[in-house]
């Protein structure tokens, strides 16, 4: 039998869609390779729903940003713009 394809990985891992027929899920406990990408998607989708609003990333305080911006030569009057680093990851 064939290996999972990756929509069938996906269904699995979220817990989404129809998912994998009862004979696919037989080959995932079956089949090492598929178990371990099976177990290794279900780590990620643990971790992404595990996140909270306490994870958000915060601009560094002042004298650690002077800190940074010393030994990169970027002048002490030079600061990231406020939610900058939120922005980029969180949209």
């Amino acid at each position: 039998m064939d290996h999972l394809g990756t929509d069938e990985f996906t269904d699995l891992a979220l817990g989404t869609g129809a998912g994998p027929s009862l004979r696919r899920h037989d080959h995932v406990d079956r089949c090492l390779e598929c178990s371990r990408e099976l177990g290794r998607l279900l780590e990620v989708v643990r971790a992404a729903r595990d996140v909270s609003t306490e994870d958000l990333l915060t601009a560094p305080p002042d004298g650690v940003w002077r800190s940074i911006a010393s030994e990169l030569h970027l002048g002490a009057h030079l600061r990231p713009p406020a939610g900058s680093v939120r922005g980029r990851l969180y949209g």
